[in-house]
């Protein structure tokens, strides 16, 4: 995983979040709009449920320690 860099956020890239209290969750984006990312989990470590999450995008972008980078869409 790379953090060492910021990532433009675009649909159909795979990040991740380390959550301190929830493990480890693995998401694909879905959309990027106006100031919102949304997400579908694929992967929950804490096994709360997979389903779709919305955050902002500023909020997303400075929490580089939290939300990891993984891929690109191939």
């Amino acid at each position: 995983m790379n953090t060492s860099t910021q990532h433009q956020v675009r649909t159909g890239q795979t990040w991740a979040e380390k959550h301190p209290h929830l493990g480890l969750r693995v998401f694909i984006i879905q959309a990027v709009r106006d100031d919102s990312v949304h997400m579908r989990t694929v992967y929950d470590e804490g096994i709360i449920g997979l389903g779709d999450i919305t955050v902002t995008l500023n909020s997303f972008q400075a929490q580089q320690v939290r939300w990891q980078f993984v891929s690109e869409p191939s």
